[in-house]
């Protein structure tokens, strides 16, 4: 009787834990929340925090979990970094792709796993992606072209600091910005010197330093992105060369400040955080089942920031 009454109480407990159990497995699969994963080409930069913490605001307030990953400017990280989503089942993910030619093995990886895919900054040739999300980075680069030839109308030479080469963005706000300057049809402006600064801070700094020493006659420089014209632009102030105006590339909040602190002289302004919003509405639209339609890259206009206008965008 003894051992009988064991044999009870033991399957009562372990009918009490699988109906724990159960009703655990069962209060998660019922939530249906999905959940997107993004990754960002790096996270030492603070144009991709802000893209990051616009992502993340709008997923939440659709009710969707977000999964940060950082690259680190290193494509076997990429790869890593699909595959732990890819492991997590994630439903969707957005990437900042840190090549328009190599990323396209880490978006294989997801499209063997039928996880849809958003791009946003950088297209990847040939990928299969639901849509790349951008801002005019040609006309981005002619805008800061224009402003240079109208700051330098008199005359002037210009030092251009590149981003990572091999990306579609960092080609488009070189040639657009080469445009500008060459259809101003002032032959007293030229561009003398012209060196990759890898959308980096500290690098643009030292590469900034050496212009100056080798081009004591610059009078302005371009960088493709802020992360890099602030980094010149403590170099210019450590040299001083407060002379020399620098021209950005992205808004961020820094750069605007530095703007208005007479620092920089003028920065092109992307709608980062419409990006951001953006590139969530596209998943949402995936798990809806209403995302027909989109283009293959979608493509969101610049404006233009200097210390001539900088309060309308502080």
């Amino acid at each position: 009787m003894k051992a009988r009454r064991f044999v009870i109480a033991v399957l009562i407990v372990l009918l009490s834990m699988s109906s724990t159990l159960f009703a655990a497995g069962a209060s998660e699969s019922d939530s249906g929340a999905k959940t997107i994963g993004a990754i960002y080409w790096s996270l030492n930069n603070n144009f991709m925090v802000f893209l990051k913490d616009n992502i993340e605001a709008q997923a939440e307030s659709l009710g969707y979990e977000t999964f940060a990953m950082d690259s680190k400017n290193n494509l076997a990280t990429e790869l890593a970094n699909i595959e732990d989503l890819i492991s997590k089942g994630v439903d969707a993910v957005i990437l900042v792709p840190i090549d328009s030619v190599a990323s396209i093995n880490a978006i294989r990886l997801l499209n063997e796993a039928g996880i849809p895919v958003v791009t946003v900054d950088r297209t990847v040739q040939d990928a299969d992606v639901i849509t790349s999300l951008e801002s005019n980075n040609y006309d981005g680069g002619y805008l800061a072209g224009q402003f240079a030839a109208e700051e330098l109308a008199s005359g002037g030479n210009i030092a251009i600091l590149r981003g990572t080469l091999g990306t579609n963005l960092e080609t488009e706000r070189y040639e657009g910005f080469c445009q500008a300057v060459e259809d101003a049809g002032n032959p007293a402006i030229e561009i003398v010197s012209v060196q990759s600064a890898d959308f980096d801070r500290t690098n643009a700094y030292d590469t900034t330093e050496n212009i100056l020493q080798a081009h004591p006659e610059i009078n302005l420089v371009y960088c493709e992105n802020d992360e890099m014209a602030l980094g010149c632009a403590k170099a210019i102030e450590a040299s001083n060369r407060m002379d020399v105006k620098v021209v950005g590339f992205d808004g961020a909040v820094e750069t605007l400040q530095a703007i208005s602190d007479g620092k920089v002289t003028g920065t092109v302004f992307q709608q980062f955080a419409l990006i951001g919003r953006t590139a969530v509405d596209v998943c949402d639209s995936v798990f809806k089942g209403t995302a027909d339609g989109y283009d293959p890259v979608t493509q969101v206009p610049c404006d233009f920031a200097s210390y001539k206008n900088i309060e309308e965008f502080l």
